[in-house]
């Protein structure tokens, strides 16, 4: 069944033009430009790319935190401007890199975690600690850390934080923009046999965005390939032979 669903899609930014002259006019920039791609459920999918190529806009057009100048997303058949963000946010979690940008300074971790458990699940309050304490031994937070805040964790620690924090809300769909490929290696496998386990039992849904391919081809089952905005690639990390795009070659090289 397909999950996700991108059709087309551009998005354009405008910026002032730099010529005093004329500093009434715009310039437009294109970021994504014309963008398709599927998603299945249960499919794990990696987007590579360089810094600045359109992944990270991808994201958060896919979240609703930008719209899209032109194209659709739908999400379950459905086009994602008609669902409601909250009902939205409950199916489909981000995770970024930047953990100090989106956990809260003055929330102990046990506190942090247990904000989306209540908000997506306010009639099932028997359960709430339960649930945190399942999702902080997932990500291999020991009991210690709990009663700490952001301040007092490692980069590493803050970013299983948020990991656990997203799986909090039960979603189909988890997009991790260079979350997990920048921890420790040890780190990075813990967390991705967790991530594994829960695709095989619930049939949950990653889109890993990340310029390190070598993690990306370990475990996902295609890779996309963004260039200047665009999709120029799309393949099977086992099947490589025939990709032809130079930018793809010189990125596996």
């Amino acid at each position: 069944m397909i999950l996700l669903e991108l059709h087309q899609i551009t998005k354009r930014y405008k910026k002032r033009s730099t010529n005093k002259v004329f500093w009434k006019d715009s310039l437009t920039f294109e970021a994504v430009k014309d963008v398709s791609f599927q998603l299945k459920e249960g499919e794990c999918m990696g987007i590579i790319g360089e810094s600045g190529s359109g992944k990270s806009t991808l994201a958060k057009l896919i979240m609703k935190l930008e719209k899209t100048t032109s194209g659709e997303i739908r999400f379950r058949s459905k086009p994602i401007e008609t669902i409601k963000t909250f009902q939205l946010y409950q199916q489909i979690q981000l995770v970024i890199q930047d953990s100090n940008s989106v956990l809260h300074p003055n929330m102990n971790v046990f506190q942090i975690i247990q904000e989306p458990v209540r908000n997506f699940y306010r009639n099932d309050r028997l359960n709430w600690d339960e649930s945190c304490n399942s999702l902080l031994k997932m990500v291999g937070l020991d009991e210690s850390l709990w009663n700490l805040f952001p301040n007092q964790l490692s980069g590493g620690q803050k970013q299983r934080v948020c990991i656990a924090r997203a799986l909090a809300a039960k979603p189909s769909l988890i997009i991790f923009d260079e979350s997990v490929a920048s921890l420790d290696k040890e780190a990075q496998q813990f967390i991705i046999n967790r991530l594994k386990e829960l695709q095989l039992q619930e049939k949950v849904s990653y889109l890993f965005i990340s310029h390190d391919y070598d993690f990306i081809r370990e475990f996902c089952d295609r890779v996309a390939v963004m260039y200047k905005g665009e999709m120029v690639d799309l393949f099977n990390p086992k099947e490589v032979e025939n990709i032809l795009h130079p930018y793809t070659r010189m990125l596996l090289e």
